[in-house]
C-alpha cells in the first residue's frame, strides 16, 4: 500500500520549531516510521521500460533524454517514490545544465536533488543512494569553487 499522496509543499523540508524551549521536529509523512527500501510502495524496476532506458541514457551522459524517460514514470507514481524519482530527475537536469555551462542552474538543481534524497536510506528502490549523495556533495563543492572546467566525474547511479 502506497503512502497517501500529499502536496510536496506540506512536507518538503523538516521544520524545527521552538516551543517553550523544546525543539519539535515535524516529519515528512513516511518519516514517522523508518523508511526502508520500498516499504510503502511497489519496487521500482530498473531492468525494463522507461526506468531502464533513462538509466541507459544517464550512463551515456544523455541527461536530457534520461530526464524525459524518468519523468514519464514520475508523473504516474506515488510518494515516496515520486520524491525519489524527482531527485534523480533534478540530478539529470543539473548535469544537462552543466553540459551547457550553466553552473548556477546546475548547482541549484543539485541542492534541490540532495534535499530530496536526504531522507532516504542508503539504498532505495534498487539504487545506491549514499554514494549518489556523496557524489552530489562533491559536485556542489566543485561548483562552489567555481572551477572553469570541472574534472569531477558525473555521479554513478547504480
Amino acid at each position: 500500500m502506497g503512502a497517501p499522496h500529499l502536496d510536496f509543499e506540506m512536507w518538503e523540508s523538516t521544520i524545527l520549531q521552538k516551543h517553550r524551549g523544546t525543539e519539535i521536529s515535524l516529519l515528512r509523512p513516511w518519516e514517522s516510521t523508518k523508511l526502508n527500501d520500498n516499504q510503502h510502495t511497489m519496487p521500482l524496476d530498473w531492468t525494463t521500460g522507461a526506468l531502464a532506458e533513462g538509466l541507459r541514457c544517464y550512463r551515456n551522459e544523455e541527461f536530457f533524454l534520461a530526464h524525459e524517460h524518468w519523468e514519464e514514470i514520475w508523473l504516474k507514481c506515488e510518494e515516496p517514490d515520486k520524491t525519489f524519482l524527482q531527485a534523480l530527475i533534478q540530478t539529470t537536469a543539473a548535469f544537462h545544465h552543466l553540459q551547457r555551462e550553466n553552473y548556477a542552474g546546475a548547482a541549484s538543481l543539485l541542492h534541490a536533488a540532495l534535499r530530496r534524497l536526504d531522507p532516504f536510506p542508503s539504498d532505495y528502490g534498487g539504487i545506491e543512494v549514499e554514494p549518489l549523495r556523496k557524489s552530489i556533495r562533491i559536485w556542489l563543492d566543485t561548483l562552489n569553487r567555481q572551477e572553469s572546467s570541472p574534472k569531477t566525474p558525473f555521479p554513478k547511479i547504480r
